[in-house]
């Protein structure tokens, strides 16, 4: 268990729906630019915070309806993920497609298209943009993350370009993004690696006491995570923490194919 985002929702989510609704799970996601698992700067959001999309009853694995759970969530001020409101699924590809592209345009990642009743599987559909994004990240620390992330990301923008009936020019666009954020993430590594620089993920947390960011060192420990922590900025309302995690398959790779060894 994370020790930060464990604080943070302390902090953020308090104890008051879970005191009052001790059945129930809370379902959500921790964003913004001090998430140092995927930090994003794309949600309006200064530090982090958390946005609900499900409430599950414990004892039957079953989810509120979407009015059952604003209901309860609003009475403790907490956030729910955007609702782009409810379609006949004949016509809700088509406001699907009107949202991606707003979200794409947006740098956002997608929606999740769910049946109100929960009896059929939801299914989640991502902009280009966030595709193109995780590749460039994920090619980046290319031997840190497995083929299945890389592989589905790439077959999804090819299944949209199918599915949007692109052209010609708009097939091409799209192919020269899906390659320059494979191919420059890739190239910077191999030339940093190339002057003897170690390759990093470069994350921060947001701390109102530096203890917790003694809990998360050593949670980092723990995962056998290599990491340095090169700054802190003393904040008006708490500290910032910069830690640079070491990449170690991707530079331990990256160094041998320089060396002349075969992949």
């Amino acid at each position: 268990m994370c020790p930060y985002t464990t604080a943070k929702i302390k902090e953020k989510i308090g104890s008051g729906i879970f005191d009052e609704n001790p059945g129930l799970i809370l379902c959500g996601e921790m964003v913004g630019p001090d998430n140092p698992y995927v930090p994003q700067d794309t949600y309006d959001v200064d530090s982090v915070d958390f946005f609900i999309f499900d409430l599950m009853e414990k004892q039957t694995g079953s989810f509120l309806d979407i009015r059952r759970r604003r209901e309860i969530t609003g009475q403790f001020g907490l956030k729910n993920v955007n609702n782009y409101g409810t379609y006949e699924p004949k016509n809700v590809h088509t406001k699907a497609k009107e949202v991606i592209e707003k979200l794409d345009k947006e740098g956002r990642e997608g929606i999740l298209l769910k049946d109100p009743e929960h009896e059929v599987p939801p299914v989640k559909y991502t902009t280009s943009r966030s595709n193109c994004s995780d590749l460039h990240f994920a090619y980046r620390y290319y031997n840190d993350y497995g083929s299945d992330f890389v592989h589905s990301r790439v077959v999804r923008e090819g299944f949209q370009s199918y599915e949007w009936d692109e052209d010609k020019e708009e097939t091409r666009e799209r192919a020269v993004r899906l390659g320059k954020s494979i191919l420059h993430s890739l190239k910077k590594t191999i030339e940093e690696r190339d002057k003897g620089e170690k390759i990093t993920e470069n994350v921060t947390i947001k701390v109102s006491d530096l203890r917790t960011a003694e809990k998360f060192k050593k949670h980092l420990e723990k995962q056998a995570v290599e990491f340095e922590v090169k700054e802190i900025n003393e904040l008006e309302d708490g500290y910032r923490v910069h830690i640079s995690k070491v990449m170690r398959p991707t530079n331990d790779k990256t160094k041998s194919l320089l060396q002349g060894d075969l992949w």
